[in-house]
Protein backbone atom coordinates (compact mmCIF):
# COMPACT_ATOMS: atom_id res chain seq x y z
CA UNK A 1 0.00 0.00 0.00
CA UNK A 2 2.75 2.33 1.15
CA UNK A 3 4.52 1.60 -3.06
CA UNK A 4 1.20 3.10 -4.18
CA UNK A 5 1.29 6.01 -1.94
CA UNK A 6 4.83 6.93 -2.97
CA UNK A 7 4.00 6.24 -7.12
CA UNK A 8 1.22 8.78 -6.54
CA UNK A 9 3.18 11.42 -5.37
CA UNK A 10 6.09 10.97 -8.00
CA UNK A 11 3.05 11.05 -10.59
CA UNK A 12 1.78 14.40 -9.44
CA UNK A 13 4.86 15.50 -8.86
CA UNK A 14 5.98 14.72 -12.65
CA UNK A 15 2.99 16.56 -13.73
CA UNK A 16 3.09 19.19 -12.03
CA UNK A 17 7.02 20.20 -13.30
CA UNK A 18 5.61 19.09 -16.88
CA UNK A 19 2.74 21.79 -16.05
CA UNK A 20 5.57 24.43 -14.83
CA UNK A 21 7.67 23.63 -17.96
CA UNK A 22 4.91 23.96 -20.32
CA UNK A 23 4.03 27.27 -18.41
CA UNK A 24 7.55 28.78 -18.58
CA UNK A 25 7.77 27.83 -22.45
CA UNK A 26 4.61 29.79 -23.16
CA UNK A 27 5.32 32.71 -20.87
CA UNK A 28 8.31 32.75 -22.93
CA UNK A 29 7.20 32.18 -26.04
CA UNK A 30 4.86 35.47 -25.33
CA UNK A 31 7.19 37.50 -23.76
CA UNK A 32 9.76 37.51 -27.14
CA UNK A 33 6.44 37.92 -29.20
CA UNK A 34 5.57 41.22 -26.92
CA UNK A 35 9.24 42.05 -27.26
CA UNK A 36 9.33 41.63 -31.22
CA UNK A 37 5.84 43.37 -31.67
CA UNK A 38 7.48 46.31 -29.46
CA UNK A 39 10.96 46.31 -31.29
CA UNK A 40 9.04 46.52 -34.41
CA UNK A 41 6.89 49.48 -33.81
CA UNK A 42 9.24 51.68 -31.56
CA UNK A 43 12.83 50.64 -33.25
CA UNK A 44 15.47 52.92 -31.83
CA UNK A 45 12.98 54.22 -29.03
CA UNK A 46 12.83 50.50 -28.09
CA UNK A 47 16.51 50.42 -27.66
CA UNK A 48 17.00 53.63 -25.44
CA UNK A 49 14.22 52.52 -22.96
CA UNK A 50 14.96 49.12 -22.62
CA UNK A 51 18.37 50.43 -22.12
CA UNK A 52 17.31 52.51 -19.51
CA UNK A 53 14.70 50.87 -17.69
CA UNK A 54 15.82 46.99 -18.30
CA UNK A 55 13.49 44.76 -20.74
CA UNK A 56 10.22 44.24 -18.52
CA UNK A 57 9.86 47.77 -17.27
CA UNK A 58 10.97 49.33 -20.72
CA UNK A 59 8.19 47.16 -22.08
CA UNK A 60 6.20 48.04 -19.96
CA UNK A 61 6.85 51.20 -20.46
CA UNK A 62 6.35 51.48 -23.97
CA UNK A 63 2.68 49.12 -23.55
CA UNK A 64 1.61 52.11 -21.40
CA UNK A 65 2.84 54.39 -23.79
CA UNK A 66 0.57 52.90 -26.32
CA UNK A 67 -2.48 52.97 -23.81
CA UNK A 68 -2.35 56.56 -23.43
CA UNK A 69 -2.31 57.61 -26.66
CA UNK A 70 -5.39 55.99 -27.23
CA UNK A 71 -7.15 57.28 -24.51
CA UNK A 72 -5.80 60.48 -25.88
CA UNK A 73 -7.86 62.27 -27.97
CA UNK A 74 -6.01 63.97 -30.60
CA UNK A 75 -7.24 67.46 -32.39
CA UNK A 76 -6.42 68.24 -36.11
CA UNK A 77 -5.19 71.35 -36.91
CA UNK A 78 -7.32 74.03 -38.42
CA UNK A 79 -6.59 75.05 -41.68
CA UNK A 80 -6.13 78.61 -40.76
CA UNK A 81 -3.66 77.42 -37.74
CA UNK A 82 -1.95 75.53 -40.15
CA UNK A 83 -1.64 78.11 -42.65
CA UNK A 84 -0.47 80.77 -39.65
CA UNK A 85 2.08 77.66 -38.77
CA UNK A 86 3.39 77.49 -42.09
CA UNK A 87 4.08 81.38 -42.65
CA UNK A 88 5.44 81.29 -38.96
CA UNK A 89 7.85 78.38 -40.55
CA UNK A 90 8.94 80.42 -43.53
CA UNK A 91 10.21 83.47 -41.69
CA UNK A 92 11.93 81.14 -39.78
CA UNK A 93 13.73 79.47 -42.26
CA UNK A 94 14.51 82.69 -43.83
CA UNK A 95 15.88 83.81 -40.14
CA UNK A 96 18.43 80.40 -39.86
CA UNK A 97 20.89 82.54 -42.38
CA UNK A 98 21.82 85.12 -40.10
CA UNK A 99 20.16 83.63 -36.40
CA UNK A 100 20.70 79.99 -36.18
CA UNK A 101 20.14 79.87 -32.65
CA UNK A 102 17.15 82.07 -32.06
CA UNK A 103 15.65 80.34 -35.29
CA UNK A 104 16.03 76.83 -33.95
CA UNK A 105 14.69 78.02 -30.83
CA UNK A 106 11.47 79.43 -32.23
CA UNK A 107 11.33 76.23 -34.39
CA UNK A 108 11.36 74.59 -31.01
CA UNK A 109 8.29 76.99 -29.38
CA UNK A 110 6.57 76.21 -33.12
CA UNK A 111 6.69 72.80 -32.46
CA UNK A 112 5.34 73.16 -28.95
CA UNK A 113 2.79 74.95 -29.75
CA UNK A 114 1.46 72.95 -32.26
CA UNK A 115 1.77 70.20 -30.02
CA UNK A 116 -0.40 71.77 -27.32
CA UNK A 117 -2.75 72.61 -29.98
CA UNK A 118 -3.13 68.92 -30.72
CA UNK A 119 -3.18 68.06 -27.37
CA UNK A 120 -0.16 65.96 -26.72
CA UNK A 121 1.67 66.10 -23.38
CA UNK A 122 3.63 68.82 -22.43
CA UNK A 123 5.42 68.73 -19.66
CA UNK A 124 8.83 67.57 -20.32
CA UNK A 125 10.92 66.96 -24.09
CA UNK A 126 10.71 63.80 -22.90
CA UNK A 127 7.25 63.82 -22.41
CA UNK A 128 6.51 64.87 -26.19
CA UNK A 129 9.07 62.55 -27.20
CA UNK A 130 7.60 59.76 -25.98
CA UNK A 131 4.12 60.66 -26.64
CA UNK A 132 5.31 61.27 -30.36
CA UNK A 133 7.41 58.04 -30.45
CA UNK A 134 3.83 55.87 -30.57
CA UNK A 135 3.46 57.17 -34.23
CA UNK A 136 6.50 58.20 -35.34
CA UNK A 137 9.56 56.72 -33.12
CA UNK A 138 11.88 57.98 -35.61
CA UNK A 139 10.69 61.44 -35.33
CA UNK A 140 10.66 61.21 -30.85
CA UNK A 141 14.71 60.16 -31.63
CA UNK A 142 15.32 63.08 -33.68
CA UNK A 143 12.94 65.49 -31.43
CA UNK A 144 15.35 64.95 -28.62
CA UNK A 145 18.71 65.32 -30.94
CA UNK A 146 17.22 69.01 -32.28
CA UNK A 147 16.21 69.47 -28.81
CA UNK A 148 19.97 68.68 -27.24
CA UNK A 149 21.11 70.95 -30.56
CA UNK A 150 19.45 73.79 -29.45
CA UNK A 151 20.32 73.59 -25.39
CA UNK A 152 24.20 73.41 -26.99
CA UNK A 153 23.35 76.26 -28.80
CA UNK A 154 21.75 77.94 -26.22
CA UNK A 155 23.98 77.09 -23.07
CA UNK A 156 27.46 76.11 -24.21
CA UNK A 157 27.28 79.02 -27.71
CA UNK A 158 27.69 75.32 -29.85
CA UNK A 159 27.31 77.27 -33.08
CA UNK A 160 27.56 73.88 -34.85
CA UNK A 161 25.69 75.27 -38.07
CA UNK A 162 25.83 71.65 -38.96
CA UNK A 163 23.66 70.66 -35.87
CA UNK A 164 21.49 73.28 -36.12
CA UNK A 165 20.92 72.76 -39.53
CA UNK A 166 19.54 69.05 -38.46
CA UNK A 167 17.34 70.28 -35.89
CA UNK A 168 15.60 73.03 -38.03
CA UNK A 169 15.33 69.72 -40.97
CA UNK A 170 13.59 67.69 -38.00
CA UNK A 171 11.37 70.34 -36.59
CA UNK A 172 10.21 71.14 -39.97
CA UNK A 173 9.46 66.97 -40.05
CA UNK A 174 7.77 66.93 -36.79
CA UNK A 175 5.75 70.70 -37.67
CA UNK A 176 4.66 69.00 -40.93
CA UNK A 177 3.50 65.96 -39.15
CA UNK A 178 1.72 67.85 -36.51
CA UNK A 179 0.09 69.98 -39.37
CA UNK A 180 -0.55 67.27 -41.77
CA UNK A 181 1.59 68.78 -45.01
CA UNK A 182 4.52 67.87 -46.79
CA UNK A 183 7.19 70.41 -47.55
CA UNK A 184 10.18 70.46 -48.94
Amino acid sequence: MMDDWIWIVIAAAVVVILVLVVLAVLRSAHQRHRSRNLQSRFGPEYDRTVKRSGRDRGEEDLEERVRAHEERPLREISPEQRERALAEWRALETRFVDSPVPAVRDADHLVYEMLRERGYPLDTVDDRAEALSVERPDLAVKYRDAHQALVAGEERGDSDVTRLRDAMLTYRDLLNELVGTRTG
